[in-house]
């Protein structure tokens, strides 16, 4: 197994994590909202990684991006990857944070990353300006009967 060392906050060796995203775009490391939790996350923690660009997300475990390989597996799903690495390193990044904290915390990442990133792709691949941004670039996903009323009552229910 090739394994590098670890920086900062651990001196054992560590296997290399490959992280598998989509391309950079506006300025960002993916242009994927996952992938650039999953990167953020991993430079917060400071575990050493290598981002290999990977455009087609089928070729992940869940036919999605970002995944990891590390120790010959392959693992999807941003949450689920940082709940393994929490564990497998024993890193808690919301430790010092109290229950009703923690619980706050949730509710925001849970509403964001359920409700914000459909808007987000709408508005990437089927409206007018974001569809001929990508054609070029990806096969377009199905919004399914989505309608653009549809999203917008998703980002702002109130209205």
């Amino acid at each position: 197994m090739l394994e590098q060392p670890c920086h900062d906050h651990k001196k054992e060796i560590m296997p290399i994590l490959r992280v598998f995203t989509f391309s950079p775009a506006w300025g960002l490391p993916s242009a994927g909202p996952f992938a650039i939790k999953l990167l953020a996350w991993l430079e917060l923690t400071g575990i050493p990684y290598e981002q290999i660009i990977e455009d087609n997300p089928r070729k992940g475990p869940k036919g999605k991006n970002p995944w990891i390989e590390l120790d010959s597996e392959r693992i999807g799903d941003s949450e689920l990857i940082i709940e393994l690495l929490s564990r497998r390193f024993g890193i808690d990044l919301d430790a010092g944070l109290s229950n009703e904290q923690k619980a706050v915390g949730l509710a925001w990442r849970r509403t964001f990353e359920e409700h914000f990133h459909q808007v987000l792709e709408w508005e990437l691949f089927q409206h007018p300006s974001g569809r001929r941004l990508y054609e070029d670039l990806y096969e377009l996903q199905d919004a399914g009967d989505h309608r653009a009323d549809d999203f917008h009552n998703v980002a702002i229910p109130l209205t």
